[in-house]
C-alpha cells in the first residue's frame, strides 16, 4: 500500500467498516459502506488529524526559515510560534503590519497550486522530447512512426491525461511534437501535410487512428467515477458531454419539461428562454404536463 506499513490497512478497515444510512423527510433510507472519509464523530478523526497538522507544521516551518522577511507576532516569537491548527481553520501569527501579512499570504499560497505547475509541465514535455530524440538515430517508415505514436508516446500521455484535466497549452505542445515526429521522424518544427484533425480520425474514416489527446482527455476525466472527485470532474466537463446525452420518454415524471434534453433541440430552456412565459407552464414542469394520457406530446 504505497509503502506504508500494514498496521496502516487498520485506518482502511476504521474507514470501509461503518455502514450508513440517510435521513429523507424524516425516514431513514439505504444502509450502505463507507468507502473514504470519516463519519462526523469518528473516534479516529483526531488522529489522522494531528498527523496531517504535523506534517503541515513542518513544511510552514521550513518555509519560514528560509525566508528573510517573514517576523513572528511580538507575543509568539519566545515560543517560535507562527500557527494554531483547528480542525477547520488555519490561524497564522506574523507581525501586525500589512508587509508581513502579505509576506505569510505569499509564503503560504505556495502550498496551493492553481493548475499544472511550471516545473511539471516541462519535465513533460522533455520526457516525450527525450523519447523522440532517441528514436531519431533509426530509420523509421511512416507506417513505424505511426505505430510508435500509438503504442509509446499516446500510452505515456494517457496516465496523464487520466489523473488531470490537461491545461490546452500542454495539449498544444504535446500535439505539436507529435505532428512533427509523425511528418519529419524528428523534434525540429515543420509544415504537416494533413490537418491534425484528420490524422486523428479512425482508419476506416480515411485516418491513421491516432488518439485525439483533447478528447481523450476528456473521456477519461468523464470515465472516472471514484467518488465525489470524480463527479466534480465530470461535472466540470458537463458542456462537452450534455450534448451527447438524451432522455427516452416515457410518462414524464422524472423528466423536467424545459431542462432536460428529452428533445432533438436539447434543453428547451436555452432555445426558448421565454418558453414558460409564453405557454402558461412552470419552469420546474415535468414533461408529464403536456403528455396527453400517454399518447403522445400535447400542443
Amino acid at each position: 500500500m504505497f509503502g506504508f506499513p500494514t498496521i496502516f490497512r487498520w485506518i482502511e478497515e476504521c474507514v470501509t467498516s461503518a455502514h450508513y444510512s440517510v435521513v429523507v423527510n424524516g425516514g431513514v433510507h439505504g444502509f450502505f459502506a463507507g468507502a473514504r472519509g470519516l463519519r462526523q464523530g469518528d473516534p479516529m478523526s483526531p488522529y489522522l488529524f494531528v498527523l496531517v497538522m504535523e506534517v503541515l507544521h513542518m513544511i510552514l516551518q521550513q518555509l519560514i526559515e528560509q525566508d528573510g522577511e517573514f517576523q513572528y507576532h511580538w507575543r509568539c516569537q519566545e515560543l517560535n510560534l507562527f500557527q494554531l491548527s483547528f480542525a477547520d481553520d488555519l490561524l497564522l501569527l506574523c507581525k501586525a503590519d500589512v508587509r508581513r501579512a502579505k509576506r505569510s499570504d505569499t509564503l503560504v499560497s505556495h502550498l496551493f497550486q492553481h493548475g499544472f505547475p511550471s516545473q511539471i509541465v516541462n519535465h513533460f514535455l522533455k520526457k516525450i522530447d527525450s523519447r523522440i530524440k532517441g528514436w531519431e538515430g533509426v530509420q523509421l517508415s511512416f507506417a513505424g512512426r505511426v505505430q510508435l505514436i500509438k503504442s509509446v508516446l499516446i500510452s505515456f500521455e494517457v496516465y496523464w491525461a487520466m489523473a488531470f484535466i490537461l491545461p490546452k497549452g500542454i495539449i498544444k505542445e504535446m500535439m505539436k511534437r507529435l505532428r512533427t515526429f509523425l511528418w519529419k521522424g524528428n523534434s525540429a518544427s515543420g509544415y504537416p501535410k494533413v490537418a491534425w484533425e484528420a490524422v486523428c480520425r479512425p482508419i476506416d474514416e480515411g485516418g491513421l487512428g491516432i488518439k485525439d489527446i483533447l478528447a481523450l482527455n476528456r473521456a477519461l476525466m468523464i470515465k472516472d467515477n471514484k467518488g465525489a472527485w470524480g463527479w466534480r470532474k465530470m461535472l466540470s466537463l458537463r458542456h462537452y458531454l450534455m450534448p451527447h446525452i438524451h432522455y427516452r420518454v416515457g410518462d414524464g415524471d422524472s423528466i423536467s419539461l424545459w431542462h432536460d434534453p428529452w428533445h432533438p433541440l436539447g434543453p428547451l430552456i436555452t432555445r426558448f428562454p421565454r418558453g414558460p412565459q409564453l405557454t402558461s407552464t412552470g419552469l420546474l414542469d415535468k414533461l408529464s404536463v403536456v403528455i396527453n394520457d400517454g399518447s403522445g406530446i400535447g400542443p
